[in-house]
């Protein structure tokens, strides 16, 4: 007992100064951004540029350089070069007006060309070289392309030789020159210097409690915006320690949530047939949560919500700086409006978040409605002030508006209303909101996002050719892109996209409709027979995930796998001991 009111008090002392130290943090973010945005200037402010291109092309052609000094591509800033069949080393002389914002290439509508292939791009001043993009970097550097050109590797492919207008737009010089570590240092830093020590004192004191369930929690949720790979070594340490748990005690615990996994793991596998490891690699995570789970951690929850909340605040707050320092410090680079920024904020956002942590706008606006209902509970069980309750509310949705997840502002006033609701009448709000918002997007789809229609309509349409049994657990892209080149010739977004941006869906697609079918009765089975001992959040959570399913496919990268597994163990904990009335009484003084 007094170990868990002990490392609830250090999360109270971390939320006292919490409001201060993001100020400080985003004046310091914003200091550094000023200072970066000036020697930028000092760099690409030159009148003289050379743009070396190194290529090879499989006929003769000409070769059109647009650059783009603040007035668009447009052809007074226009340089042509004839180009030989085979290897090429071109240098385009670039007298500029301003600063310099972008490239593009064009190529002859004449000529009939099979492919070309770029070996290296300089960009260069007098003084030295600014950008090179070669083979490695190639596809990161590019923002985007005519339709008639397919990259592999190093090499476009001319996939339409109509003499269509073939062009090669890269990405933003600003965006070119500033490298994921210059990001992190201008936005992730900053609050790192002023919150590093809180964090490590907060795990110092629980490896000195030797709470290790949450040890491996707090590791789990400060990889939100790291790698991949780090998020899933954490999971298999804590897997590994939960096997020597087991061990030790001998004694197997099954939770709703165990059974969830369960089903969740076994159907798709042995009903979809999986045709490769990387599926089967993808399911792992639900294994390992699976022993984790059963082994019957200690976890404190009011600790772990704070503790989520820290950091997904730190990270939300970053990337509001990030926005403001997009839109108004660096102005002469991207001479964007606010108003332009939010017309096309799917591209902006892009751009804005480049280099930051977590990039997929979506799910990192799920796990932000997390934290709001994090910070709900905690509200409702007064372990939160009314003012950080507030605070944390307006950062949230000012960072779902800035990352554009329509999805997520929709689930964000859902949530709102939540709060009005007991467990009692909480179900039916729910079921309610969940049905309205599936019968939108099945009947709005195609005015909503014009995209996902498409996609959906293609997996139909390849859906009722095998209706039964599907094509496969893992077989969406290669299913997909084949009947779409059938059948839909003209649709070419389809092929950048791995999965129909629907759970749903992609299971009736790739198992079938036995199969979604089964997971769908087992899945129920389970809720009702436990959805009495759920927990508000834990109930509110399932609704997030329902929701989320409609949109995107979760289910098809570890990551995702990992999070929202973790988040539905640690949201269904039942009340710590130190909710009690006496403990709850005590941190309101301290607050």
């Amino acid at each position: 007992m007094f170990q868990q009111k002990n490392s609830t008090n250090k999360m109270m002392n971390i939320s006292k100064y919490f409001v201060i130290k993001i100020i400080f943090a985003v004046i310091l973010s914003l200091s550094a951004n000023v200072i970066y945005n000036y020697f930028l200037i000092q760099e690409l402010n030159h009148k003289d540029y050379t743009l070396y291109v190194n290529s090879e092309f499989s006929d003769h052609t000409n070769l059109d350089l647009y650059f783009d000094s603040g007035n668009g591509f447009n052809e007074t800033e226009k340089i042509r070069k004839r180009i030989i069949k085979g290897n090429n080393r071109t240098f385009f002389e670039i007298k500029n007006n301003g600063i310099l914002l972008g490239i593009r290439l064009d190529y002859d509508q004449t000529a009939i060309l099979d492919s070309v292939q770029f070996n290296e791009i300089i960009l260069s001043n007098i003084d030295k070289s600014i950008i090179t993009i070669n083979s490695e970097n190639l596809i990161n550097s590019i923002y985007v392309t005519s339709e008639n050109l397919n990259l592999y590797q190093s090499k476009f492919v001319f996939t339409n030789k109509d003499k269509a207008d073939t062009y090669i737009i890269f990405k933003p010089i600003f965006d070119l020159k500033t490298t994921d570590k210059t990001q992190i240092f201008l936005y992730i830093l900053p609050f790192l210097l002023l919150f590093f020590n809180d964090l490590f004192k907060i795990l110092k004191n629980k490896i000195i409690q030797k709470n290790v369930g949450d040890i491996f929690a707090c590791l789990l949720i400060l990889s939100i915006p790291l790698k991949e790979s780090l998020t899933t070594f954490i999971l298999l340490l804590w897997t590994l320690f939960a096997i020597y748990h087991l061990y030790r005690n001998k004694m197997l615990v099954f939770k709703s949530e165990t059974f969830v996994f369960l089903i969740l793991l076994i159907t798709p596998i042995a009903l979809g047939r999986p045709s490769n490891y990387n599926q089967l690699n993808i399911l792992l995570s639900l294994v390992l949560f699976i022993i984790i789970n059963m082994s019957n951690f200690a976890f404190n929850k009011e600790f772990l919500y704070k503790f989520f909340i820290l950091i997904l605040s730190i990270l939300s707050v970053s990337i509001l700086t990030s926005w403001f320092c997009f839109l108004f410090i660096f102005e002469e680079f991207k001479h964007l409006t606010i108003f332009e920024y939010f017309k096309n904020i799917k591209l902006e956002n892009y751009f804005m978040r480049n280099g930051l942590p977590y990039t997929h706008a979506t799910y990192f606006s799920v796990l932000i409605l997390f934290a709001i209902i994090f910070c709900n509970y905690l509200f409702e069980n007064g372990l939160i002030k009314k003012m950080k309750f507030i605070f944390i509310h307006i950062i949230s949705i000012f960072t779902i508006l800035v990352l554009g997840s329509r999805i997520a502002i929709i689930l964000y006033l859902i949530l709102i209303g939540t709060i009005l609701f007991k467990q009692k009448w909480l179900k039916y709000y729910l079921i309610i909101s969940f049905s309205l918002l599936t019968v939108i997007l099945i009947f709005f789809i195609e005015t909503i996002d014009p995209i996902r229609h498409e996609l959906w309509s293609l997996s139909y349409n390849a859906f009722i050719e095998k209706p039964f049994f599907g094509y496969g657990l893992g077989s969406f892209n290669e299913v997909i892109n084949n009947f779409s080149n059938v059948n839909n010739p003209y649709y070419s977004q389809v092929s950048v996209l791995n999965h129909s941006h629907n759970q749903y869906i992609l299971y009736f697609l790739e198992i079938g409709s036995i199969g979604t079918l089964a997971i769908s009765i087992f899945l129920a089975y389970v809720f009702i027979k436990k959805y009495k001992s759920f927990t508000k959040d834990y109930f509110i959570s399932i609704f997030i995930f329902g929701c989320l399913f409609l949109i995107e496919s979760p289910l098809e990268t570890s990551k995702s796998i990992i999070l929202f597994s973790f988040i539905l163990i640690i949201a269904n904990i039942k009340d710590s001991k130190n909710s009690s009335k006496s403990i709850k009484q005590t941190l309101n003084a301290k607050n």
